[in-house]
């Protein structure tokens, strides 16, 4: 039978890999806990183990005491949050060692002019590497769509690093033939390069739209996709979307679905 400090520790552990996978250089996060102490530690890609701090048991499980690991000394060290207090969250104290000791996170932001051409290379990587290498007449096509003015084109990126993109557009009546419908906003795009997949970053993408779309004043989006694409399936369910019940046949016979949720 487990002892309550290994299901603590596991209880952490699971709670804060919904966050720890914002940051690339981390493979996999273990928690150690013990004495009213939980250890934060990080197992990176390159195969290192890095101390990132040291959480204080408060009674909270909402609000711990954060000690940051010194390199340097080879200590915890009682440490004040960006928040400017010296108790938060696990997710603050995570993020917060994280940034001290591996660097930038991965964030999801409106794309700059700079981004575009890496927007599309990840698209069109994307797509080489299911088995459908783009035209480049399409690879034209979709360069040009990301920089209409009413586009609502996010990346995916550790700094200048761009690694996934989506596009988000005014939705249209007649299934985008017809006058634009002033509510609805629709996803035309979420790709993420093939070198990150499976790190979560089109969810990622879609909270980023998600958000950016309230903002404008959206009122419900919507996103097709392939019958067959059960793998975006399940990311769309995951970002609160939900099939319509409607299904439209592509020229090539293919049936896409069709999922909608409304804001934030």
């Amino acid at each position: 039978m487990a002892s309550q400090d290994t299901v603590e520790a596991e209880a952490l552990r699971q709670r804060l890999a919904e966050r720890a996978w914002r940051w690339p250089p981390v493979a996999e996060l273990t928690v150690r806990y013990g004495a009213g102490f939980a250890y934060l530690d990080a197992l990176l890609r390159n195969g290192d183990t890095r101390p990132l701090c040291r959480l204080r048991d408060i009674g909270n499980p909402d609000r711990w005491g954060v000690a940051l690991y010194s390199a340097d000394t080879g200590r915890y060290e009682d440490t004040v949050l960006p928040s400017g207090h010296p108790v938060g969250t696990p997710e603050e104290a995570l993020d917060w060692s994280c940034g001290r000791h591996l660097g930038a996170p991965v964030t999801a932001r409106l794309a700059r002019g700079e981004d575009l051409a890496a927007a599309v290379d990840v698209w069109r990587q994307a797509n080489v590497a299911r088995g459908r290498p783009p035209t480049e007449q399409r690879i034209g096509r979709v360069r040009d769509k990301l920089a209409e003015p009413e586009a609502l084109a996010l990346v995916a990126s550790v700094g200048d690093e761009v690694l996934g993109m989506a596009l988000a557009e005014p939705g249209r009546d007649q299934d985008g033939h017809g006058a634009r419908l002033a509510e609805l906003c629709h996803i035309s795009m979420v790709f993420v390069h093939p070198d990150h997949w499976g790190r979560r970053l089109g969810l990622l993408l879609l909270e980023g739209i998600t958000r950016h779309a309230t903002r404008q004043g959206y009122g419900h989006l919507q996103v097709w996709t392939g019958e067959s694409n059960s793998r975006a399936q399940r990311l769309y369910q995951r970002a609160g979307f939900t099939l319509s019940g409607r299904v439209l046949l592509l020229d090539s016979g293919e049936p896409v679905l069709h999922f909608v949720r409304p804001a934030l």
